[in-house]
């Protein structure tokens, strides 16, 4: 009697793992369990995440020239991470004065790790972009506004004679899922206000990019986060007057 049991609760177990598995593959395998056990954009970040360990790596070499080139008190210095190294800024603006020291891949603590290393040459200006990455990587909005303050602060105490200028993070369109714009627009906010306090210049280049939808215009993008030439090209036109 105790076998037939044995063997009836066995028989039950496979009918039960074989419909589970059924189901699984018809929802979609282990895309669906991931977005049942993790936050919706989990797959997305996930992909990000493996996408910059690389990149990441790469950097430590990027981060090793810049020490080796001069920064002298008459350049303008670009910071930010993928989407400002992706322009060639000196050329876009005919100023040759004009030194990218992003990152691909950099976030906000990845910025003030490093700004020491170009506040302490005493640029004439600095151009500040950053925190879409920290957005990818779930980093609380305060926690990202509270380490964009102490950047400001420490470019102002080794170089207070340093003229900041601080630009919006820029939106996203649907082709990219992994940040959504209210929240990037929660954190510009937070920027702004950063600004005013330290009575520095903030920059709207958000609301300069947008389409009818108020997305990121593909116009101006191929993927959703990072921009074409035509990009670029109406961020230049905004930053000039302070540039230059």
């Amino acid at each position: 009697m105790g076998k037939k049991i044995l063997f009836a609760s066995l028989i039950g177990n496979v009918i039960f793992v074989i419909i589970f598995t059924a189901f699984i593959i018809k929802k979609g395998g282990t895309e669906y369990i991931e977005k049942k056990l993790f936050p919706t954009n989990y797959t997305e970040v996930s992909k990000l995440k493996l996408k910059y360990i690389n990149i990441l790596e790469r950097n430590v070499q990027r981060v090793t020239l810049f020490d080796l080139l001069p920064i002298s008190e008459e350049d303008i210095i670009f910071i930010g991470n993928s989407i400002t190294v992706g322009c060639e800024w000196a050329e876009i603006l005919s100023n040759c004065k004009v030194k990218n020291r992003s990152i691909f891949g950099d976030n906000s603590l990845g910025i003030l790790n490093r700004i020491d290393r170009v506040s302490k040459f005493k640029p004439k200006k600095i151009f500040l972009m950053i925190g879409i990455n920290d957005l990818v990587g779930g980093i609380k909005i305060d926690s990202i506004a509270k380490t964009y303050s102490n950047i400001i602060e420490r470019i102002k105490l080794l170089s207070p004679k340093t003229k900041v200028y601080v630009q919006s993070v820029l939106p996203v369109n649907d082709d990219f899922k992994a940040v959504n714009n209210n929240d990037i627009i929660e954190l510009n906010s937070k920027i702004k206000n950063i600004a005013i306090k330290n009575n520095i210049t903030y920059i709207d280049i958000f609301s300069h990019l947008l389409d009818s939808s108020g997305k990121l215009s593909k116009e101006y993008s191929n993927d959703g986060l990072h921009l074409l030439g035509t990009g670029y090209l109406k961020w230049k036109n905004i930053i000039e007057p302070y540039v230059n």
